[in-house]
């Protein structure tokens, strides 16, 4: 039995990796909840449900990391409609292809 010491060297290092990957787990399931607290505290107020959210603009980039392209799509709140404004260009648009671009549905 010559691969004993290795096998047990072997599991003695995957109970160390074990160790260390739980203690990150748990790290991170603390920040987890942290965070979330955090998000209660700020906009579990009764006063801040009250206020309406209005998307009123969304910035897309089309390309990759090294080049690409930004456009923009803006909603008109008077009458209610998405338009997409690339370069010269301003054409409208479906609040369906907003989200279907802006989210990498295209």
């Amino acid at each position: 039995m010559t691969n004993s010491p290795n096998v047990a060297s072997t599991v003695g290092v995957l109970k160390e990796y074990q160790a260390k990957l739980s203690a990150q787990v748990n790290e991170m399931e603390a920040k987890v909840k942290q965070l979330e607290a955090q998000i209660q505290a700020a906009y579990g107020i009764p006063e801040m449900q009250k206020k309406p959210y209005h998307l009123h603009s969304i910035c897309v980039h089309d390309g990759n990391a090294n080049s690409g392209h930004y456009y923009s799509f803006i909603y008109d709140r008077f009458n209610k409609k998405w338009r997409r404004y690339n370069d010269i260009r301003v054409t409208e648009v479906t609040e369906e292809d907003v989200f279907k671009e802006s989210e990498g549905g295209y």
